[in-house]
């Protein structure tokens, strides 16, 4: 089983890389709680605590072992790159050149994070059961409704039918998710992001993670 090669998470399906951040952010708050590694695996879902360590290598992760696991891994690592020290050097594509598909995925970030606050969870025989209330104004363009639609949103609302687009105050959406073993989307991102970025464990807990 150790030999096969890393997998990195964003390689992951959609569905297995959220559950992987989750897990990941399930390791780091369990052993902030001084959890034995044993309780830790078993509280992000593992299936053994070999088995976390397992998933933790093979999703590049080793900073996440233990000392013990992660200097074995370090000093293969090490061993690596010193049979690969010499050879030409090459220059590399700027990182700079990078900067517009980071900005994409932080304002998508930026924008999941907004959305939270529309956000309602209960927890029901181990799932997360998910609603979202929104009471926003709303914007509608014209094009998108038939022309009785268009009327009779603007006498609901006691506005100009007339005009290309209405806005709607104090408008109210509400859905429902399915029920799920892991928080839905986008909360296991933002908090391995979190998380990643040396957030502080103990608020995060107390927010949303009480659940564990």
């Amino acid at each position: 089983m150790g030999s096969l090669p890393e997998q990195h998470i964003d390689s992951l399906p959609k569905e297995k890389r959220e559950d992987a951040y989750w897990q990941i952010s399930a390791i780091c708050i369990c052993r902030g709680k001084g959890l034995s590694e044993d309780e830790v695996a078993k509280k992000a879902r593992f299936d053994s605590v070999e088995d976390m360590y397992f998933r933790l290598k093979r999703w590049g992760l080793t900073g996440l072992l233990p000392l013990e696991e992660e200097s074995e891994e370090v000093s293969k690592t090490a061993q690596e790159r010193k049979g690969r020290a010499s050879g030409p050097v090459e220059d590399l594509p700027p990182a700079g050149a990078a900067t517009p598909l980071f900005r994409e995925k932080l304002d998508l970030l930026a924008q999941a994070n907004e959305d939270l606050k529309y956000r309602k969870e209960k927890r029901q025989a181990g799932r997360f059961i998910l609603s979202r209330v929104d009471t926003s104004p709303h914007h509608l363009r014209r094009e998108d409704w038939s022309e009785e639609e268009w009327e009779g949103l603007a006498n609901t609302h006691n506005l100009d039918a007339s005009a290309d687009a209405l806005s709607i105050e104090n408008g109210r959406t509400f859905s429902i998710g399915g029920a799920t073993y892991v928080p839905q989307a986008p909360l296991p991102v933002l908090i391995a992001i979190y998380v990643l970025m040396e957030g502080e464990i103990e608020p995060l807990f107390n927010c949303c993670l009480a659940a564990l």
